[in-house]
């Protein structure tokens, strides 16, 4: 599919590093196999770390990388993998729910709002 697709120019591939059938396509093995037959960006995403993420671009094997959950639990993700902090525990038990319980009530690095202010200063 990603062959024919690459016939229509820019186009994005996301691909997920996580548990599969497929041994041959285990662990970084399906990343590897996208990059030689996707043409367009590659996305990264799924199970991937700050540090997994920066080796894997340097190596040219992605272009973006998302980060859903972790940006769920961590609201200055940006900021604490600048600063190399430990990020928050997930509570999947909490996503999508109806509450905020799961998305607004996760604790920032630094406490209050002024603390994060003066980051952007």
């Amino acid at each position: 599919m990603s062959t024919l697709l690459s016939g229509f120019g820019n186009w994005r591939c996301g691909t997920a590093n996580h548990e599969t059938p497929i041994a041959a396509l285990a662990g970084d093995a399906v990343i590897h196999h996208f990059r030689k037959i996707c043409r367009g960006q590659v996305i990264l995403n799924v199970g991937i770390t700050p540090e997994q993420a920066n080796d894997l671009i340097s190596a040219g094997l992605g272009d973006f990388v998302a980060f859903g959950r972790k940006y769920i639990a961590n609201p200055d993700l940006v900021e604490r993998i600048r600063l190399h902090a430990p990020l928050n525990e997930q509570r999947p038990e909490g996503y999508y729910g109806e509450a905020a319980f799961g998305y607004t009530d996760y604790p920032f690095l630094l406490g209050n709002a002024e603390a994060r202010l003066a980051l952007t200063e």
